[in-house]
């Protein structure tokens, strides 16, 4: 916390993971402090025979700079300190973070073609909600914007239309809204079965509310579906599409219509797995099915029925009982010299960082000389920058 011109400001801080969204918070700071452009354009150094007007001038941006190096110092951990620990001035400690944790131009372009891919690639998921969906689409715009990329809302909207799923229930909510303002979470949407006049009737799309002490019935939702309600005086009536009355209903003291069922409609589940060879194999811990198929014929295993081989393939068995042909030891082909060919591999991500906060690294050996390079990354597509 750090006090400012009388007002309690909180420092954000950066922890290597949060670039794009610190780069921001802290400069909306250094420009509500007016120390902005002393980052961007730095300090001009002062001529020879200055007036008083450019000498004051001069004391007050050196005074601005060592403020916004100060709110930096504050705002980074040790492990970035130590990169901006030697910096002059506020520009040049900017600088620093900048290249090393948004790049250089070629860097910068590595990145955009990455976020533009996972843009391209994004879909609804099965049972996802508009707003979820959303939230992913404009995480991912945020991260271009902040690249410099330009994303226009015409081409969110396109996006969104193009990858929405096939089957989009917009009655689903995540809660609903009753009389008095509240608001009561929805854990479920189903089918409910009444049983009235001896007939049982079907009623969809009925949300499990959570928190809701009584049954309610929409009545708009009856009118949609082709059903016909009447309120005549005390009375209201309910008739399905074949003008059949389902309930006439008197209104109690509190004017209300309550409609009561008969009685609950049970159901009786049951379930049943079939018995498949394949499961047999695996209980019996991947035995031989020919094996499996005569301890069933032969009866030699009580409560094991016979086995009927398929022609099923077990990928435990084949991935565990294969046989690999050994490395051939001789070498079919060499280099004849330098850089001829070359080895490279990338690892990562490690557990621990490394005192620069990478996670990988990537090692390119030379196949003639053996000599062998390796090169830190915080990223993985960074990569490319090192061919």
């Amino acid at each position: 916390m750090n006090q400012m011109q009388g007002i309690q400001t909180q420092i954000p801080k950066f922890t290597e993971q949060n670039y794009y969204h610190w780069r921001i918070q802290i400069k909306v700071l250094f420009e509500s402090q007016e120390l902005w452009g002393v980052i961007q354009e730095g300090i001009r150094e002062l001529g020879t025979n200055p007036t008083d007007e450019a000498t004051t001038a001069y004391r007050d941006a050196v005074k601005k700079d060592k403020r916004a190096l100060h709110i930096l110092f504050q705002s980074v951990g040790d492990t970035i300190f130590e990169r901006i620990a030697l910096a002059k001035s506020s520009k040049e400690a900017w600088s620093i973070l900048h290249k090393c944790y948004q790049g250089e131009n070629r860097v910068k372009s590595i990145k955009l073609q990455s976020l533009r891919c996972e843009f391209d690639a994004l879909n609804m998921k099965e049972g996802e909600s508009v707003e979820d969906y959303f939230n992913r689409i404009i995480l991912v715009v945020n991260k271009l914007r902040m690249n410099e990329e330009t994303v226009s809302e015409q081409r969110i909207v396109e996006k969104i239309l193009r990858s929405l799923t096939r089957i989009l229930n917009e009655s689903v909510k995540k809660e609903v809204r009753t009389g008095d303002d509240k608001r009561l979470e929805v854990l479920g949407c189903g089918e409910v079965s009444l049983k009235i006049k001896e007939q049982v009737w079907k009623i969809p799309s009925v949300f499990y509310v959570k928190g809701s002490k009584h049954n309610l019935l929409s009545i708009g939702q009856l009118l949609q579906k082709g059903y016909a309600v009447h309120f005549k005086k005390d009375r209201c009536i309910i008739k399905d599409v074949n003008d059949e009355t389902i309930g006439n209903i008197k209104m109690t003291s509190n004017k209300m219509f309550p409609l009561r069922p008969s009685s609950d409609v049970n159901f009786a589940m049951t379930m049943t797995t079939k018995e498949t060879t394949a499961l047999w194999h695996k209980r019996y811990g991947h035995v031989n099915v020919d094996t499996l198929v005569s301890m069933g014929n032969k009866g030699s295993v009580l409560g094991l029925p016979k086995i009927v081989k398929d022609e099923s393939v077990c990928e435990g068995c084949v991935s565990g009982k294969q046989a690999r042909k050994a490395f051939s030891k001789k070498v079919t082909w060499q280099a004849t010299k330098p850089l001829e060919l070359v080895h490279f591999d990338i690892c990562g991500p490690m557990r621990t960082k490394s005192i620069g906060g990478c996670k990988y690294f990537i090692t390119f050996i030379d196949d003639y000389s053996r000599k062998a390079w390796v090169f830190f990354l915080k990223f993985k597509s960074e990569a490319l920058y090192f061919f």
